[in-house]
């Protein structure tokens, strides 16, 4: 994995050794793809494999920890898969979750031990 198991995971260039190539580890570029959207792609790929791991269907209710970009991702998918209630808990991003239209937006609120 480039970055874990070989250098260079956030640098322009990098030279890659045969092995990566190889074993499907990077993927050329389709024409007419911008950087931006292949930026999404790892992201959107991550989230639809652990949805599809996870099961989410029609009817269910996902609950979603995090605010961000990722989360938002989540939602859509969650939504896209058919769930019925989409919930997500977060702490300084709601403001944008709610352009997404989940179900309920929670606030983790501080945790005390006593």
């Amino acid at each position: 994995m480039i970055g874990t198991h070989w250098p260079g995971g956030f640098a322009q260039f990098i030279h890659l050794p045969a092995e990566v190539l190889a074993h499907g580890m990077v993927h050329r570029m389709p024409e007419g793809l911008s950087f931006d959207e292949a930026a999404l792609s790892e992201p959107a790929s991550s989230v639809l494999a652990s949805q599809e791991r996870a099961g989410v269907g029609p009817g269910d209710t996902v609950l979603i920890f995090g605010d961000g970009p990722i989360g938002c991702l989540h939602l859509e998918v969650a939504r896209s898969r058919g769930a019925a209630r989409v919930i997500v808990v977060g702490l300084d991003r709601l403001a944008h979750v709610k352009a997404f239209s989940p179900i309920s937006l929670l606030t983790r609120l501080p945790m005390t031990l006593s």
